[in-house]
């Protein structure tokens, strides 16, 4: 009987920052499968643990969680596709620590104003089969340069400013005021959240026959967490009370209570503004 040894060195981390929804006009399941046949495979590639925001576990403090994950991780990928804002505001936390980070969209969102000094890899937004090979082969390039290669290369603001990178404190205990403050935090998470689901996206390119693009994979994991406040448009407001896969089971001030799909277009968050 024979046996291969494990491999003793640890593998790196690359956690990745990227829409998680499929706002309008993307099909559904469309990041997801973004996510599947270019992004995992060119971490894998480059010797990488992918994560993303969905395989975090929800905590009452999840920004938090995802945060840590943002500033921790040997690497992130950032996919700035559809300009998601939930995307930016992340991308903007991992490059005021001057942190390494690899920059990709796809072929139909413009460049960002702000950040179009620093290099981004395209990828093909119809996802054609025939198209994928090299976007991995790029992306697992740019991630095994970016932290092994010339650390005098410009990958961000700071350097590009040539200001004073923010420096990551040592652990403390969480008061009462820093609880506050993450409470905070979590709403302008979900703020954002409600606008990355307000906010068109650009039109998908056409695709020349349904074969060349992947199979349908399962959308995103549920967009709610337990205590939402939530409305509905016929049955008013309420708290999400309950979470099942895709199904939400919601509490109405009426005293009703009634499960949905997360992705039932007539209930949505109570907006908190």
């Amino acid at each position: 009987m024979s046996s291969a040894l494990a491999d003793p060195t640890p593998r790196r981390t690359c956690f990745v920052v990227m829409p998680i929804t499929d706002p309008t006009p993307y099909e559904q399941g469309h990041f997801r499968r973004v996510y599947e046949h270019i992004i995992k495979p060119s971490c894998a590639r480059a010797g990488f643990d992918a994560t993303r925001s969905d395989d975090v576990e929800r905590t009452n403090h999840i920004i938090l969680d995802v945060l840590r994950r943002v500033l921790q991780a040997d690497v992130v990928l950032c996919d700035l596709s559809g300009r998601n804002p939930n995307v930016l505001y992340e991308l903007g936390v991992r490059q005021a620590f001057n942190k390494p980070v690899v920059l990709i969209k796809d072929s139909q969102t413009e460049r960002i104003f702000d950040i179009q000094g620093l290099r981004d890899i395209e990828y093909d937004a119809a996802l054609r089969i025939d198209r994928i090979a090299p976007a991995v082969n790029a992306i697992s390039a740019a991630l095994t340069t970016t932290t092994d290669g010339n650390q005098e290369e410009i990958n961000s603001l700071i350097q590009l400013l040539g200001v004073q990178a923010a420096s990551v404190p040592q652990r403390t205990e969480i008061s009462g005021e820093t609880s506050l403050i993450l409470n905070s935090l979590n709403d302008i998470s979900k703020r954002l959240a409600l606008l990355e689901r307000s906010t068109p996206a650009p039109k998908p390119a056409k695709t020349t026959s349904s074969n060349d693009n992947f199979d349908d994979f399962p959308a995103a994991l549920d967009t709610y967490t337990m205590g939402d406040p939530v409305i509905h448009k016929n049955l008013g407001k309420g708290k999400v009370v309950a979470l099942k896969g895709d199904v939400v089971s919601v509490h109405f001030h009426n005293g009703r209570r009634k499960d949905f799909k997360d992705d039932d277009p007539e209930l949505t968050w109570e907006l908190p503004f």
